[in-house]
């Protein structure tokens, strides 16, 4: 186990599309889930940002806040843990501008479900397949 001052810095992201949506995991889940993998992948949390926002779109002040600390020139964080891709995005072209930005500010990607977000061309396949299925979730449940 590694010491907490040897922890290298990251940000938490959980969102929620509503307060009482019940088919996704609570924030307080995503967090729990954050707060075991961050220290086995050697990082410690030192902001988080929630939202009860739909991720269908990019326009969610603690999202933009996050990425823009994130990639600051400053970078005061080396990663950003997420449960899933569809807690950060629902629209593909979010994910690669986004996914863009942060890789060549070389903060690192996480989410609960997949490990680190490589930036491979295995990994990039993989992900965007995600990334387009997660896009198709907000049409599919405006439909319902």
């Amino acid at each position: 186990m590694t010491s907490r001052q040897e922890l290298r810095p990251a940000f938490f992201y959980g969102r929620v599309s509503t307060d009482g949506q019940d088919r996704e995991l609570s924030i307080g889940e995503q967090k729990q889930h954050a707060n075991e993998q961050a220290p086995r992948e050697g990082y410690r949390f030192i902001q988080e940002f929630e939202e009860v926002k739909s991720a269908a779109t990019d326009k969610r002040p603690a999202f933009l806040e996050m990425v823009s600390l994130a990639i600051s020139p400053n970078r005061p964080a080396e990663a950003i843990f997420f449960n899933d891709l569809s807690r950060a995005f629902r629209n593909d072209g979010d994910f690669y501008s986004y996914r863009k930005m942060l890789r060549e500010a070389n903060v690192k990607i996480f989410t609960y479900e997949d490990g680190e977000l490589k930036y491979d061309d295995q990994s990039q396949l993989v992900f965007g397949f995600k990334s387009l299925m997660n896009s198709q979730v907000p049409r599919k449940t405006a439909r319902e």
